[in-house]
């Protein structure tokens, strides 16, 4: 017996989803979410913002200390040190960095500033 030829439609729906947009494409599912959900993705967005220009302030005074250390100047390097120092205490204290790795940095670059002090 010859094999009986599947209608297109049939053939469409099997396995495939139908494009329902008119520009053909297929659209995502939305998952319905409570409004505390959806709270919650707002304050987050917002907090990882506000993270996010503190972790760039922070390298940048990391970045001054350094440059000070380069150009050998003694007074700018201990004032970009306490400046840095006490940023990343605060960062520390308001979670946005880990208090080890504000403690780690603050060492590494007291250790760089002291040395250039000894000099």
């Amino acid at each position: 017996m010859p094999e009986e030829k599947k209608s297109s439609a049939t053939a469409k729906s099997a396995g495939t989803s139908r494009p329902s947009a008119p520009s053909g494409q297929v659209k995502p599912k939305i998952k319905k979410r409570k409004l505390s959900v959806l709270k919650r993705i707002r304050q987050e967005e917002r907090k990882r913002k506000h993270n996010l220009s503190i972790k760039t302030k922070l390298k940048s005074l990391i970045k001054n200390v350094s440059l000070a250390i380069a150009s050998k100047d003694k007074e700018k390097a201990r004032e970009a040190l306490r400046i840095a120092s006490s940023a990343l205490d605060k960062a520390a204290l308001k979670n946005v960095i880990h208090r080890n790795k504000a403690s780690r940095l603050k060492a590494r670059l007291s250790r760089k500033v002291h040395a250039l002090l000894s000099t």
